[in-house]
């Protein structure tokens, strides 16, 4: 009854620092339950896999892959192993207000930033555009922060940074 109106389960799988073998087994294990009591939704998890530095053969590649972090996953890797991709690169897409991640680059996502490419200090991936496996991109709001040493935001400035790039976002995704 929890899934009833979703289309798609995020089950995270991010920023684990344990064994990769029990990382793999576990998220097998989570992904064989999800689908036995709701085959007909989408699994989506943060990519993670070349950051756990194991054997990902055995995932099944219809999990959708929220990369996140360049260091976590090597787009091209992923692309390449057949996971379907969302670009949620932090260094670009991530607001964490009260923190580095305050505001987007309205300047870079409007010049520079597309759906279909990943890109870090020292590397540059990209991933066919038309392809079926880049299903798009997506920024993210984490409010972590924003009680944080005495700061605090109100829901309207939360907003306002939420709303400023989602127009230039919208239209490079509807391309």
């Amino acid at each position: 009854a929890v899934f009833e109106n979703c289309e798609t389960l995020h089950i995270g799988m991010d920023e684990y620092f344990g064994e990769a073998e029990e990382y793999i087994s576990y998220l097998i294990e989570l992904y064989e339950y999800l689908k036995g009591i709701a085959p007909e939704k989408t699994i989506r998890m943060w990519g993670s896999l070349t950051g756990m530095e194991c054997d990902y053969s055995q995932v099944p590649r219809d999990i959708q892959l929220q990369l996140w972090s360049t260091q976590w996953a090597n787009p091209a890797d992923m692309y390449e192993a057949g996971f379907n991709l969302i670009n949620s690169q932090n260094m670009y897409l991530y607001l964490v207000p009260g923190t580095g991640y305050d505001w987007l680059d309205m300047d870079y996502l409007s010049n520079q930033w597309e759906p279909n490419i990943f890109e870090d200090e020292k590397d540059k991936w990209e991933i066919p555009v038309y392809s079926p496996q880049m299903l798009g991109a997506c920024y993210m709001l984490w409010n972590d922060m924003v009680f944080h040493e005495g700061m605090y935001l109100p829901e309207e400035e939360l907003f306002a940074r939420f709303e400023k790039p989602l127009q230039v976002i919208a239209e490079k995704l509807w391309r």
